[in-house]
């Protein structure tokens, strides 16, 4: 009975198909998640340089207006990277809020960043006086086919950039 099945050449090309095209899906499937992945990583980089350079356009005009008053540059970051027109095509229905995580850390000199060495608790949001700020922006990247391990994406979509805020350097000529 085997013979005769191994000698039959009937069906061949059904079976064939049936063997051959889960890999093929597999690899389309594979080559659309990473195209994905890459084109959202592009996205980011764009929307963090765009966000930091209107960010320090806001600061510039603010302190024209208020020049006593400190410039909260998370606040204006955060609110110019989640208003962009780049992300309405990324979510898909989900709020800007849970897929984008903003962190300021802020330093008072450029040895303190180089040795990670950020304010406290106690002066950790504050950015009076702080000529630098660590900006770090995670973005939350949810898969459309699970092939790609989250091991390999999660470090893709975070970026981290330092911002020299000229208005809050100690001397100011």
């Amino acid at each position: 009975m085997l013979k005769k099945f191994l000698k039959d050449k009937t069906a061949a090309t059904t079976v064939e198909f049936s063997l051959t095209i889960g890999i093929f899906l597999f690899i389309v499937l594979l080559f659309f998640e990473l195209a994905r992945i890459a084109l959202i990583s592009a996205y980011l980089d764009l929307a963090v340089a765009e966000s930091a350079r209107l960010a320090r356009i806001d600061a510039y005009g603010y302190y024209d207006n208020n020049p006593e008053r400190p410039f909260d540059y998370k606040d204006a970051f955060e609110k110019r990277l989640k208003e962009g027109k780049l992300w309405s095509t990324l979510h898909f229905g989900n709020s800007t809020d849970k897929i984008i995580t903003i962190d300021v850390k802020y330093a008072d000199s450029p040895d303190d960043l180089i040795h990670d060495i950020f304010r406290g608790k106690e002066r950790a949001f504050d950015s009076k006086e702080a000529q630098l700020a660590e900006y770090s922006v995670r973005y939350e990247y949810k898969k459309w086919i699970p092939i790609v391990p989250d091991v390999l994406t999660k470090p893709i979509f975070i970026r981290k950039f330092v911002i020299v805020q000229e208005y809050e350097k100690k001397d100011k000529h």
